[in-house]
């Protein structure tokens, strides 16, 4: 019988050469990163199940709880015990989806539809207190999305389904490509099922684009486009008719009506300029539109959001070997324009909404 310290290691490793992070706005190796940092990579998200929700990208980085209440996209998610403070959305923690804020002027994520995880290549977690780096949205830390790069060959195409229990199926195509200094991606999916429980079924879509453009070296223009189309039925609308223990039921609900419905379009472009090999300029600007919907109890929430905002930031890097000084600073500006109102819940007037999905 071997020694314990005799047993041969199954666990296989693979080289990754040089991983370079940026979740801190300064592109340095990860191996030499001070802060807190984990990045998930191609090889790993290409071992998710479902690929529809952040739970299956992040449930093994340390330090971040997510809660996925319905088995679909809306979850609840914290980074060391920051960022739950609403029903829905992340608060404190800034998420990034190729260099473009998801969070609003106030700090608040409502929710991570925008992003297909199928065509998600790393993912940078930056634990701990970043709002000097961010703003006051990522006091408990950054979650940086970065898309995969496009194929160099001038046509590349993939077309996937998958099925599962509880009446789950999705559906993904992509195209990407490289002609001579642009580059490009676009994909769309569509996916839907029951949920686990009683009246949490959901139903969504994704499309998204990019394209970059790289007419020299030392400069890049990329430009994003996403649109978001999520629906999910809420428990809290299942009255004492529908459920045989009361506990669990809603009184002042009516039947089968309760849901969230959330539409958004964003268009987005990021620009990177390299002033020299130390120095280099980015430029970030976007324009959001949001329509959010949802029947309650006594009433149907209509809320529609219009968001932009830019930022530039300007970096350098100094020092030689294990020495290097790294200094950036930078400004952003948001503005958000929000129009919101409630009608009453009533079945008659056409607007308590269908059962199903």
């Amino acid at each position: 019988m071997l020694a314990q310290d005799q047993i041969p290691d199954t666990i296989s490793y693979r080289n990754l050469g040089e991983v370079i992070v940026s979740a801190n706005r300064l592109s340095v190796p990860l191996k030499s990163n001070p802060g807190a940092v984990s990045l998930v990579s191609t090889p790993n998200l290409q071992t998710m199940p479902r690929s529809i929700a952040a739970d299956e990208a992040l449930r093994l980085v340390p330090g971040v709880r997510i809660d996925n209440q319905a088995n679909g996209s809306r979850i609840h998610m914290s980074i060391r015990g920051q960022g739950i403070l609403s029903e829905r959305g992340l608060r404190g923690i800034k998420v990034l989806i190729d260099g473009i804020p998801v969070n609003d002027p106030s700090g608040f994520a409502a929710d991570l539809y925008d992003i297909d995880w199928n065509s998600v290549g790393k993912i940078e977690v930056l634990r701990g207190p970043s709002a000097s780096l961010y703003g006051g949205g990522a006091n408990a830390g950054i979650l940086n999305i970065s898309t995969q790069e496009p194929d160099l060959e001038p046509l590349n195409a993939q077309i996937s389904a998958i099925y599962g229990s509880n009446g789950f199926h999705k559906v993904y195509g992509s195209a990407d490509g490289t002609s001579d200094k642009l580059k490009y991606r676009i994909s769309f999916s569509d996916f839907k099922g029951n949920g686990y429980r009683l009246h949490q079924a959901f139903h969504g879509g994704i499309g998204s684009g990019l394209i970059t453009w790289q007419p020299r070296k030392n400069l890049k223009i990329s430009e994003i486009f996403t649109f978001s189309n999520y629906l999910n039925q809420n428990a809290e609308g299942l009255n004492i008719s529908q459920l045989s223990d009361p506990r669990q039921a809603n009184p002042d609900a009516i039947p089968c009506n309760e849901y969230q419905n959330t539409r958004r379009i964003t268009n987005g472009i990021n620009s990177e300029i390299r002033l020299s090999e130390n120095q280099q300029i980015n430029i970030m600007g976007f324009i959001r539109m949001t329509d959010y919907k949802e029947p309650g109890s006594s009433a149907v929430q209509y809320r529609r959001l219009f968001a932009s905002g830019a930022s530039l930031q300007y970096r350098i890097t100094s020092g030689a070997g294990m020495a290097r000084n790294h200094f950036s600073a930078g400004a952003e500006m948001q503005i958000q324009n929000i129009d919101e109102y409630k009608v009453p819940n009533i079945k008659i007037a056409g607007r308590t909404e269908r059962v199903g999905i």
